[in-house]
């Protein structure tokens, strides 16, 4: 008869057995070294190796999660930048709070990573941004950044974004949540218009702010029933939106055409290299984009965007021929060739095109930490465009 004891012994045997395998498990170990690998060709030098690591852990999925997830805390901002992407591509929503916390990263390309592999991941991130924002204990701008990263979500991150408006504890970020909420724009004309039916007059006056930042025509009506609002800055701020709204309409800008073809980036850093090729491209125009942007011209404005491409601001109420687009485009698509650019994407619409700045304010003091990066991270944002107006 079969005691306990012989039991328990079998037990023990397989127990070992199975956990001996593991360790030894040449398929697992592979793995792991080839994540290993892969993780360290993030910052090789040559931007096509950096592209395909990031691509051989995409292709490798779950498995690489936990070593990306430690390579977020890397000494290399490289290995950082793209270990979020790549987390980002496989959509494993453990990665959601560790990228979240990279808004504290010192490095502007890290922060754009991480921005990016949230909207990748999806809408599930933005309660978690909005949760940081909100933390009076996290860093004032870096509360603010949370809040500029939802503008990538577009109408999704809507709903949240009114909440934050409507709260008067939140009062640091309402600047910014009116920026996300006119870069959003359309989505947002309804759920703002609504708001104006609330009895604070201090959300009643952010809502009628971020309207007239829209420039929406369907705000003119409900706005012009606060002409006679009880609130004197109720009734002052709706004026002052309806005018704007208004301006916006007759000077505002109108898409009129793309030509050429943006390119597909897997990684930043090749879109980073695209746009000092379009700076090159711009900057080699200028003598002969003279003719078109004088004063007498059909050029009002022209440069480069964050986005890929040149955009091109025709002077409102100008009309410009087919063959007049053709010849301006041919100047950029001349000299894109020179530098080993095929079909440069070129975007033409009617109106002045200026670059944005983030509304954000410089931090009271100096020693607050990552200080330099915020900085950087507003510069380099103008940096991407460079633009010569119509004098």
């Amino acid at each position: 008869m079969l005691t306990k004891n012989f039991f328990l012994a079998i037990l023990v045997i397989i127990l070992v057995t199975t956990i001996t395998y593991a360790d030894t498990n040449p398929v697992a170990s592979e793995n792991e070294a080839t994540i290993e690998k892969l993780i360290e060709k993030l910052a090789d030098g040559n931007i096509s190796v950096r592209s395909d690591a990031v691509k051989g852990l995409v292709d490798i999925g779950e498995p690489a999660v936990g070593s990306l997830i430690q390579a977020l805390e890397n000494d290399n901002p490289d290995i950082r930048e793209n270990s979020a992407l790549a987390l980002g591509k496989i959509g494993d929503k453990r990665a959601i709070e560790p990228l979240v916390y990279l808004i504290e990263d010192n490095d502007v390309n890290v922060r754009g990573a991480a921005e990016i592999a949230l909207v990748d991941i999806g809408e599930e991130s933005i309660d978690m941004l909005v949760a940081y924002a909100k933390n009076q204990d996290n860093v004032e701008y870096e509360r603010r950044l949370a809040v500029i990263f939802l503008i990538e979500y577009g109408e999704k991150a809507v709903p949240s974004l009114i909440q934050v408006l409507s709260d008067n504890e939140s009062f640091v970020l309402h600047r910014d949540v009116r920026y996300a909420l006119s870069e959003i724009g359309e989505p947002a004309v309804g759920p703002l218009i609504e708001l104006l039916e609330s009895d604070d007059p201090d959300v009643k006056s952010r809502a009628i702010q971020t309207l007239g930042d829209i420039g929406d025509e369907r705000a003119i009506v409900p706005l012009g029933m606060l002409l006679n609002d009880e609130s004197e800055q109720v009734r002052t701020l709706a004026k002052s939106s309806i005018e704007a709204i208004e301006n916006q309409s007759e000077n505002g800008r109108l898409h009129l055409t793309n030509y050429g073809k943006k390119p597909d980036f897997y990684i930043e850093a090749e879109k980073r290299d695209f746009l000092d090729k379009l700076k090159i491209v711009v900057e080699a125009s200028e003598i002969e984009m003279d003719e078109y942007i004088r004063s007498e011209g059909t050029v009002s404005s022209y440069g480069y965007n964050y986005g890929g491409s040149i955009s091109v601001g025709l002077v409102v109420g100008s009309n410009v021929s087919e063959s007049g687009l053709n010849e301006i485009y041919d100047i950029f698509d001349r000299h894109a060739q020179e530098i080993g650019i095929e079909n440069v994407p070129v975007m033409f619409e009617y109106g002045i095109i200026e670059p944005h700045d983030l509304p954000v304010q410089e931090p009271a003091t100096q020693d607050t930490p990552g200080l330099t990066g915020w900085l950087l991270f507003v510069v380099i944002l103008l940096l991407y465009w460079k633009i010569r107006t119509n004098p």
